[in-house]
């Protein structure tokens, strides 16, 4: 910076002074109570020559206007200062504030709608008297009443309270009232006066039902969850019966109705029939049955039943009469008989029953005895029946069959269409039965008696059920011992001639295929229970167990037999290639080809030694076999590739680095006051070059600058990497030089990064000429100009020695009273400055 001073004498002979004196008083305005929330102005005009200062009793306010507006939120005391040049007074205001509050509450604000809440509210604050007003939103309701307010919303209303005072200050609050809908139960039915037994149809035509609605039915005979249900009454006698039904409807909001309607049911008659013979004629001859059954009306209704049908069921004509007391009829063959009795009641309603008829005699049995009969689980056996022996059965007379073996009975009906009957079994009598055979019965029956036999010694054996399980489980590795556990389900064989004996004893026979590669280990062979098998090959074997009962000739019931296969995996060698870019420098991608060597499939993993500046290129992930991978950022990079298997993990390793342009930068933009010469090096801060090479090196540095004039390298050149450069700029003029660094490695050139030079002229100060003047006169000191050669506008900032006189005009007007030495800087619009 230039700086030129300049002594400025100034001698003053005399010297002038007068004061004139101003009176004052203060007013604070008078005392005012407002709303909370509201302003209002304290006290009065401004009068020239006062100065006002304004505090408050609650900390946060001062002001400096004669009547400033104000907003206190509480009453507030506010004390006003009053001065002039000769006095000061003072005075005070309160200002009174308003803020009244309400609080509704409700006796409940959620109900199911057809009821009612009451409303009540408390205010504190404001000022008496107080006024209500209530309103709600749906609107449609009014109320002045302060309290006890009884409302019956049909839907969910907002109630809100206004309070007012008496300096019309309000406040507001306001409460939901949530309605839930309530249903409205109804419902209908089909037909009133029904008879009973007959299925009475009710259907809900309840209202307000919403998703999850329930109902509850009851009948008085019983009840009912579903939304439309139906009903019967069964009673017996004469006339009518009222059930009062009940339906409650509750919906999943908590509401619920309930109706009660009148259901009538006509009484059915009793059908009640007696017969002197219990309606059964057993005869033990084969002449053609005549059988006459007396039959007595036993119905309870009888003195109301107004008439009566019989249906003897056997082909005849019925029995019409509307006051019957006895009858008789004449069966003439055997056989079962449906016989109904029907009876219509003096309701209209009719009632029937069928009674069973039976005319025969004593059955015989079909089942002959078949010897010994053998088969296997799983087997159908047919026995045959002997047919003769029901030929003189009446029909209807029922054969009940019964195998011992847990299997459900079974009937055939008289007469026989058939003589064969066939039996699964599913499972032997070895272990169930103390015989190990089964048998078979038969039951004759009908009312005049019944009939047994049995067929016995039905021999069923049981083939084995062949199974096994493989530690491990269906993976093995090369030299692994592989266990074998024989699973299999030992069967039976009975033998006729040693006491119905079950043999479960089985024999195994092991095959593995192929038949090379492996080999039966720790003493063990193909007939062994539990083998054991060691794989010394790779690839897929099937192990075959077959097993059968053993005995001196073959199984009856056959062999069985279980396969498994088995993969058997070698160690996974983990590897992988890749071919990096040129140079390594910096690529979107590169491929990883996985070349890891197993017969099993194994699962992969790659990782990297860093965290960031990397990641896999979808639809790559870290578990592909071969991904690609994009790298973001230079750094070395370590690649990791894990195979893994049943049998082994591995893994494989490349070091990759990664380069990418150089990397420059410069320091921030600079400007100076003067001719510079700067060393772009570690020396100077404010010019100092970064440089990062990115994993690369270096080789060539590029400076341009512009303006092209006006600078000069001093030492470097436009191609060293640290050079000193020389900046000039003409007088009253700023020059700004571009500065721009690039560089260059094997990756190529780098971004270019940008300093920005100003050069600012260094301005002229001029005090003007020394001066003598008299005691009491005034003179212009400055030069004419005080300030040049900088960039306008210039700032002026004028001292003095003795001192206590400033200015920041170019040409103050001075007054000394003794001799003075004034001194000047001069600043530009850039900031440089100098002194005079």
């Amino acid at each position: 910076m230039q700086v030129v001073k300049k002594i400025l004498f100034v001698v003053i002979f005399c010297f002038f002074h007068s004061i004139n004196g101003i009176a004052c008083t203060a007013t604070a305005g008078s005392a005012k109570t407002i709303c909370k929330g509201s302003s209002t102005t304290i006290g009065a005009a401004s009068t020239t020559g006062h100065t006002y200062y304004w505090t408050c009793n609650t900390s946060g306010f001062t002001s400096t206007m004669a009547n400033p507006t104000v907003t206190p939120t509480v009453t507030t005391k506010y004390i006003l200062k009053d001065s002039t040049s000769t006095c000061t007074a003072k005075d005070s205001v309160i200002i009174t504030v308003s803020a009244p509050t309400v609080n509704v509450t409700s006796g409940s604000t959620t109900f199911c709608s057809g009821l009612s809440t009451t409303l009540n509210s408390s205010v504190s604050g404001g000022f008496t008297p107080i006024t209500y007003s209530w309103t709600s939103n749906p609107s449609g309701f009014t109320s002045t009443s302060n309290t006890g307010v009884t409302v019956s919303p049909t839907s969910t209303t907002t109630y809100t309270l206004t309070v007012k005072d008496m300096f019309t200050c309000t406040a507001t609050d306001n409460i939901v009232i949530t309605v839930k809908p309530a249903p409205k139960a109804s419902f209908i039915f089909t037909k009133d006066s029904s008879c009973s037994g007959t299925p009475i149809s009710f259907k809900d035509k309840s209202t307000g039902a919403i998703s999850g609605t329930t109902y509850l039915w009851d009948f008085g005979n019983g009840t009912s969850t579903t939304q439309n249900p139906s009903n019967t009454y069964n009673i017996i006698g004469a006339g009518y019966l009222t059930y009062s039904v009940k339906l409650v409807v509750n919906n999943n909001n908590g509401c619920k109705d309930s109706i009660n309607n009148n259901v009538h049911i006509a009484y059915k008659p009793d059908v009640t029939l007696l017969s002197v013979d219990s309606f059964t004629w057993c005869y033990y001859t084969s002449s053609t049955p005549n059988y006459i059954d007396t039959l007595i009306n036993g119905s309870t209704t009888k003195s109301t039943n107004s008439n009566y049908d019989i249906d003897w069921g056997d082909g005849t004509s019925h029995y019409i009469n509307s006051s019957f007391n006895t009858t008789n009829h004449k069966y003439t063959k055997a056989g079962f008989f449906n016989l109904t009795f029907k009876v219509t009641g003096g309701n209209g309603c009719i009632n029937s029953k069928t009674y069973k008829e039976f005319s025969g005699s004593n059955p015989g049995n079909p089942l002959s005895s078949k010897g010994n009969t053998t088969g296997c689980i799983g087997d159908s056996v047919t026995f045959t029946l002997d047919t003769s022996a029901t030929a003189d059965d009446a029909p209807g007379t029922n054969y009940l069959f019964q195998f011992d073996d847990g299997s459900s009975s079974f009937s055939l009906i008289a007469p026989l269409t058939t003589n064969k009957i066939k039996h699964l079994f599913t499972k032997t009598a070895c272990g169930i039965t103390t015989t190990n055979y089964f048998t078979l019965s038969c039951t004759s029956s009908n009312p005049c008696g019944f009939t047994s036999n049995t067929s016995g010694s039905i021999l069923v054996s049981e083939k084995p059920k062949s199974s096994f399980s493989l530690q491990p489980k269906d993976t093995g590795c090369l030299n692994q011992i592989i266990k074998i556990t024989n699973t299999s389900k030992s069967g039976n064989k009975v033998y006729f001639k040693v006491s119905y004996l079950c043999d479960s004893t089985y024999d195994n026979n092991w095959l593995v295929t192929p038949s090379t590669g492996w080999s039966f280990v720790s003493s063990t062979n193909s007939t062994s229970k539990n083998p054991q098998l060691q794989f010394s090959s790779t690839g897929i074997y099937s192990i075959k167990l077959k097993i059968a009962n053993t005995t001196k000739s073959s199984p009856i019931c056959g062999i069985d037999s279980a396969v498994k296969q088995i993969t058997i995996c070698d160690k996974p060698i983990a590897k992988y290639t890749t071919i990096p870019p040129a140079n390594m420098c910096l690529v979107k991608s590169i491929k990883f080809s996985n070349t890891t060597t197993t017969y099993c499939k194994p699962t992969y993993k790659w990782t990297c030694s860093r965290s960031s500046g990397w990641g896999f290129v979808s639809p790559s992930k870290d578990t592909s076999a071969s991904p690609t991978l994009q790298f973001t950022d230079t750094g070395i990079f370590v690649i990791r590739l894990t195979a893994k298997n049943s049998c082994d993990t591995s893994f494989h390793d490349t070091t990759i680095i990664i380069k990418d342009k150089p990397y420059v930068s410069l320091p921030a933009n600079k400007s100076y006051c003067g001719n510079q010469t700067l060393s772009f090096s570690s020396s100077n801060a404010s010019h100092t070059p970064t440089y990062k090479p990115s994993r690369g090196t270096i080789s060539a540095y590029s400076w341009t600058i512009t303006p092209a004039s006006g600078f000069s390298y001093t030492s470097g050149s436009s191609t060293a990497s640290n050079p000193t450069i020389s900046f000039t700029t003409a007088a009253g003029t700023s020059t700004t030089y571009t500065v721009i660094l690039k560089a260059t490695n094997e990756c190529g050139t780098s971004a270019p990064d940008t300093q920005l030079i100003t050069i600012n002229p260094i301005p002229k100060t001029s005090t003007g000429s020394a001066k003598i003047i008299c005691w009491g006169a005034s003179t212009s000191i400055g030069g004419s100009p005080s300030a040049s050669l900088g960039i306008t506008p210039y700032s002026y900032n004028w001292t003095s020695t003795p001192s206590g006189y400033t200015s920041t005009v170019a040409n103050p007007t001075v007054s000394p009273t003794i001799t003075t030495k004034y001194f000047l800087t001069v600043t530009d619009k850039n900031g440089c400055n100098s002194n005079d």
